[in-house]
């Protein structure tokens, strides 16, 4: 009987004084949940891009070229959005390596740490430009990202 009443009077105690619950979830945890529930789409992708990276467009491209429009081993291995390899000098939301590329536990962590990437360089002063010379050093990589760009639904 006492444990119950002690139930009872937490019951009602948790019922005043607890914070409410939120009504709206956000932009963030609507993004998350989706990416962790749904299977994967170029759309959620998009979204996702938009949502945390920089230069949204630049990095949508990027990964339709990287992955060769979501068909790569290495897309579909390592959940590698961007081809990036796993970093010695920054952190990072990789788990592994396969095939000389970053692993993720999720398509969204690639996300997330090409952000972190992004920082790691904007942080010490470097450009778009620069930014997009060190991500592929070769010469006609930027000029397959604006066609992608330009070519982007």
């Amino acid at each position: 009987m006492k444990t119950i009443l002690i139930f009872i009077l937490s019951s009602i105690f948790y019922q005043l004084f607890a914070p409410p619950a939120p009504d709206v979830i956000t932009k963030e945890q609507s993004i998350e949940f989706r990416s962790l529930t749904q299977p994967f789409s170029p759309e959620l992708l998009k979204e996702t891009i938009h949502y945390y990276t920089l230069y949204p467009e630049i990095v949508y491209a990027q990964a339709r070229l990287e992955t060769g429009d979501f068909t790569s081993n290495i897309f579909k291995e390592n959940n590698n959005c961007f081809g990036m390899k796993l970093p010695k000098h920054r952190p990072t939301l990789a788990i592994g390596l396969n095939r000389h590329s970053a692993v993720y536990i999720n398509w969204l962590d690639s996300v997330k740490d090409l952000r972190m990437w992004q920082d790691y360089y904007i942080e010490r002063d470097y450009d778009l430009n620069k930014l997009l010379t060190i991500y592929c050093p070769e010469k006609s990589y930027k000029k397959k990202v604006k066609n992608l760009m330009l070519n982007i639904n």
